[in-house]
């Protein structure tokens, strides 16, 4: 077609050069017209640079791991890799240019523009846009979970160029994620970078396709008394423990002994802990147990699952070295609620069909145990695991926790 067309404007030219009339407007019309056309060339052959050829390889590892050993992640349904999906390429938290995988009609998304490139050709139809608004990519952030393009919501996620120098400067600073447009620290040709879509990519499960559980996440509100951290120390030290010991039968006591003593808090000191930490056990701590469940297939040794132990000792040095609010409040979820999630796997309870109806881990361990004598479970928990030490760290943790109001 370009060729045809560059042979109408040498006629073109000749017709002007004869007539002298409006040769000036017609040549530059049908220049604009020829160079649209060559950017849809370049658009259909690829234009990948090394980047988005790094994307395409981190989403093929996704696809290839859920395509042989969904079940071993999580359901044998599941398959993140289907999702209508929107990445969203950025500089400097500027719009560059995005790819749309899995849009059921991709002729109603203005602009799109599907491309074919040899590193694509195992891949479902990918079209290319070059154009979203300021608005949109505010909207989008680092990654929206329902994005609406084309007359449905898709799961949209920015990523970058990212050098080696700049993963390190995040990392110094702590500095997970960006601005808006910059979405993780991580290379996107990285094991972290694939993990971390995979974590955010459940929580679009979660909201589409799980009963909604009452989630209140008002720290202002939240009970950050001595007695009320120290036991949720006691509720960490049963989990390491159990996690450590790598037993079945290990396994099934430390679900019980966790049971009781987040029983015993709820009762203790309201709904909140029902609404807040059992809430986000379940939606943060299955995220991240998708985390480890995909890094073993990876090969990850970092994201495992054999080192949830560790990870929440560490989550208790994060107490007194930064926010003890958030930490406490928010993100010790992550960690202890895989760790409970691992404990399920190795106790060998079914759990991943129940818990999208609305159960919490506590409602799940306590329809497969019978707890009897609670308080007496409580008592020798306090004597085995020192209460008397974790309930002395316990007022160091809540005078901070004051001190940042």
């Amino acid at each position: 077609m370009v060729k045809t067309i560059e042979y109408s404007i040498i006629l073109l030219y000749w017709f002007a050069y004869m007539t002298r009339y409006t040769h000036y407007i017609i040549i530059t019309i049908l220049t604009l017209i020829i160079s649209s056309c060559q950017t849809n060339e370049w658009q259909s052959n690829g234009g990948l640079d090394k980047t988005d050829t790094a994307l395409f390889a981190s989403w093929q590892k996704l696809d290839a791991a859920f395509n042989c050993c969904s079940n071993e992640v999580w359901t044998s349904d599941y398959r993140p890799q289907d999702e209508p999906i929107l990445f969203v390429r950025t500089n400097g938290g500027k719009f560059s240019h995005a790819y749309l995988i899995n849009h059921p009609a991709p002729n109603t998304v203005a602009g799109a523009v599907r491309i074919n490139a040899s590193a694509l050709s195992n891949f479902p139809p990918i079209y290319r846009l070059n154009q979203l608004s300021p608005q949109q990519l505010e909207f989008i952030g680092n990654f929206d979970f329902e994005f609406p393009i084309g007359g449905i919501d898709v799961f949209a996620v920015t990523y970058q160029k990212r050098s080696a120098s700049k993963v390190q400067q995040a990392l110094e600073n702590e500095n997970i994620y960006q601005e808006p447009g910059e979405s993780s620290f991580a290379d996107v040709a990285s094991d972290d970078w694939i993990l971390f879509l995979a974590h955010e990519i459940f929580h679009r499960r979660q909201f589409k396709l799980w009963a909604q559980f009452e989630n209140d996440q008002d720290l202002d509100r939240y009970n950050f008394s001595q007695e009320n951290i120290a036991m949720i120390l006691l509720e960490q030290e049963i989990l390491t423990n159990g996690l450590r010991r790598r037993t079945k039968e290990a396994a099934q006591t430390a679900l019980v002994e966790y049971a009781a003593v987040r029983q015993y808090r709820q009762a203790r000191f309201g709904l909140q802990v029902k609404t807040l930490d059992s809430a986000q056990e379940i939606y943060e701590g299955t995220s991240r147990y998708i985390e480890h469940r995909f890094g073993e297939i990876l090969g990850n040794s970092e994201f495992n699952m054999n080192n949830f132990a560790e990870i929440i000792e560490n989550d208790q040095e994060l107490f007194r070295e930064s926010n003890v609010r958030e930490q406490i409040g928010f993100g010790r979820f992550y960690a202890s609620g895989a760790g409970v999630a691992a404990l399920l796997d190795r106790a060998d309870i079914e759990w991943k069909n129940t818990i999208r109806f609305g159960q919490n881990f506590n409602d799940i361990i306590r329809d497969n145990f019978v707890l009897q004598d609670e308080r007496n479970i409580i008592s020798s928990i306090r004597t085995r695991y020192d209460y008397n030490a974790l309930f002395n760290q316990a007022a160091e943790l809540s005078a901070l926790a004051n001190q940042e109001l």
